[in-house]
């Protein structure tokens, strides 16, 4: 996963398949059940029933949106660097080097 944010009130997660056969929708469809699980558990608010889902197209720079998401906490107020935001981070790479060079 290059990217996750969760925020106070969302979450951003960029997902993406790593063969041909990857089925993305039941992979969010799996995370939201077992978050929502763990949420419910703890007494959190439930996820809505849908999300808003964009396909990246081969042509476009998936490290924009990278940095895009990455950068929700400081347009926020939250944070005044993505680095220094706790809820945001990455699974299997390195987040400092996907964003580097887009500061």
């Amino acid at each position: 996963m290059p990217i996750y944010c969760y925020m106070p009130d969302h979450a951003h997660v960029l997902l993406m398949g790593t063969a041909d056969d990857s089925d993305l929708l039941a992979a969010i469809t799996k995370y939201k059940h077992l978050s929502g699980y763990w949420m419910h558990q703890h007494k959190l608010p439930k996820w809505q029933p849908s999300f808003y889902d964009h396909v990246l197209r081969m042509n476009e720079d998936w490290r924009n949106q990278v940095w895009y998401i990455a950068q929700n906490p400081v347009r926020a107020g939250l944070a005044q660097n993505w680095s220094e935001y706790p809820f945001t981070g990455s699974i299997g790479c390195d987040l400092r080097d996907i964003v580097s060079g887009y500061a």
